[in-house]
């Protein structure tokens, strides 16, 4: 299975120059953060629940490429459906480049698998991307926000730079993500939220799901600061059903 996608490279010169390919294999991070003790007790627990598959150190999940989309509305089944803003590679013929995302997950699926609620929704993509070269030297650097409107609120929700994660280049290296034909979109993981969000979602009336990316529109942004430049990228989550209200409704 495959699906076309169409990107926008920006050069360093500022020049955009088209992208198209057919995305062949989409994949992501599991356990990203650079901490790895703290991966390893993560990953025991789990474990003691029933819940982990791997024993592995490092290691990539993969998802059905027609998931992948740079549209500015998704559609998903269930109401609690939240995302995550994570930098995005994207390795093409020989050709390597680096855009902003948004893992979007079942959240309530969450507490079940751990890989099936993100095969629920689909995986959003900046239709804008750089190429890898032109921020490797400094990937460490690069700082990921994303926020999300639930009505005419927006909320910070994540904020973060790539130095708290695994670095691209070790995924690259222990999971073959340059190896093999065909197109690969990676999803390399996500970081901290803001330290003050539970306490805007208190102020503000909101409810807590808000914290996992669950709202009316995602917004995520990645900012160069030392090439001075950015990408943004956001969508609409349009529900097709399950009446969360009506659901809760009758559990109370």
């Amino acid at each position: 299975m495959r699906n076309h996608v169409e990107l926008t490279v920006l050069e360093r010169t500022g020049e955009r120059v088209p992208l198209a390919f057919d995305l062949k294999s989409l994949r992501g991070a599991g356990m990203c953060s650079r901490d790895r003790e703290a991966v390893k007790a993560t990953l025991e627990a789990r474990r003691r629940d029933g819940l982990s598959w791997t024993e592995k150190p490092y290691w990539t999940y993969r998802l059905s490429p027609y998931l992948l989309t740079t549209e500015g509305v998704t559609e998903v089944q269930g109401a609690l459906t939240g995302g995550e803003v994570e930098a995005v590679a994207v390795f093409v013929d020989g050709d390597e480049f680096v855009g902003v995302g948004s893992d979007q997950c079942d959240r309530e699926m969450d507490t079940l698998f751990l890989e099936k609620p993100k095969q629920m929704c689909p995986h959003s993509l900046s239709p804008t991307v750089w190429r890898l070269d032109d921020v490797g030297d400094h990937w460490d650097e690069i700082q990921l926000e994303s926020q999300v409107r639930v009505g005419k609120t927006v909320v910070d929700v994540q904020r973060f730079t790539l130095s708290e994660l695994v670095p691209l280049e070790t995924w690259i290296e222990k999971c073959g993500l340059r190896e093999g034909s065909g197109a690969t979109v990676f999803y390399s993981g996500t970081g901290s939220t803001v330290p003050e969000l539970h306490e805007q979602l208190e102020r503000l009336g909101l409810p807590e799901e808000t914290a996992s990316g669950v709202g009316d529109e995602y917004l995520m942004r990645m900012f160069d600061p030392v090439l001075d430049r950015e990408i943004r990228h956001s969508y609409v989550v349009n529900v097709l059903g399950d009446d969360l209200d009506e659901r809760r409704s009758r559990e109370a």
